[in-house]
């Protein structure tokens, strides 16, 4: 088996040194067409978690390799699975999630101590959303003693996050207090806050957008700061990110996955 390794994302340029190390032979890329050109059936192909493909790069792709990735398009599946590509997406993978959550949550971190004008110790926070990424916050956030909230949509979840804090917000109760918070940061991949609720923005908050699908309208803001913040690992903790890339890949090799 041969690997090559999408290299326009520099935590897998790590991943790839560290499978030179383990004596695999490793192929180095930034465009498809060199994979088209030299990849056969059974070689694995490592793309970046936070890669989109398009109909063009999908229809290059040779026939009968693996492919580690991100979320895949429907309608993309299906040509692979009409030219035999095997996908394994690593977003998928529980471990990777949980780890990749962790240092997104350093990187929120990092935003925050370079954006915000306030102490960290000063600010008020409201975590939207109770996925992975949320909880890390919390932790993280728990850890330094920071003052914080969580808004969730989960019925079922609701109780759970009062682990974490006493201020707990269930759907839009959140929006009569927004006032209060200096920084907002949005877990949620979805589109649910309405113009209206922006009004209720402290003026200078700071929002942050972990999230894949940006929760407002940004063409909208105009009295806080937004700041769209995909692939934190990626920016503030390459190396880190690189090698948990690498020990979910070979866990899963390892296990026959």
């Amino acid at each position: 088996m041969k690997f090559f390794i999408d290299e326009s994302d520099e935590r897998n340029r790590i991943a790839g040194g560290l499978f030179e190390k383990e004596g695999f032979e490793v192929e180095k890329f930034e465009r498809i067409e060199s994979v088209a050109l030299n990849a056969g059936a059974g070689d694995l192909v490592l793309f970046s978690p936070a890669k989109k493909f398009d109909d063009e790069e999908i229809d290059k792709l040779p026939f009968g390799i693996k492919i580690i990735s991100g979320n895949i398009a429907e309608r993309h599946l299906e040509i692979l699975k009409q030219k035999q590509i095997e996908h394994t997406n690593l977003l998928e993978n529980e471990k990777f999630a949980i780890k990749n959550a962790n240092l997104t949550a350093e990187g929120v971190l990092a935003i925050i101590l370079e954006k915000s004008k306030k102490s960290m110790f000063e600010s008020k926070y409201m975590i939207l959303g109770g996925g992975r990424i949320a909880k890390a916050l919390a932790i993280l956030f728990s850890k330094l003693n920071l003052g914080f909230s969580i808004v969730t949509f989960n019925p079922k979840k609701y109780p759970e996050y009062f682990l974490y804090t006493n201020e707990v917000y269930f759907q839009n109760e959140y929006v009569k207090n927004l006032s209060q918070y200096d920084i907002l940061i949005n877990t949620i991949p979805t589109r649910f806050v309405d113009e209206e609720s922006m009004k209720h923005i402290k003026n200078g908050a700071l929002m942050i957008e972990t999230a894949s699908v940006d929760c407002l309208d940004k063409g909208k803001v105009e009295n806080f700061d937004y700041i769209p913040a995909p692939a934190l690992p990626k920016k503030y903790s390459p190396e880190s990110a690189g090698r948990v890339v690498f020990e979910t890949v070979m866990e899963g090799l390892i296990n026959g996955k």
